[in-house]
């Protein structure tokens, strides 16, 4: 999977929650400044560890 079939996931959920345009595109700008400083098996292991279940 490459950074852009990411993105289209991502904003389908977004849109299906009901996030408005200017929500999306904010958070984008998020998404790809994780994307140029965590590298995939950073992020990987992040989800894997569930400590974003724990996080506020």
């Amino acid at each position: 999977m490459n950074n852009d079939s990411v993105k289209g996931y991502f904003i389908l959920t977004l849109k299906s929650l009901g996030c408005k345009a200017e929500e999306i595109e904010k958070i984008l700008d998020e998404l790809h400044i994780q994307f140029d400083t965590i590298t995939e098996y950073e992020a990987e292991q992040y989800y894997y560890s569930g400590a974003w279940k724990n996080e506020v």
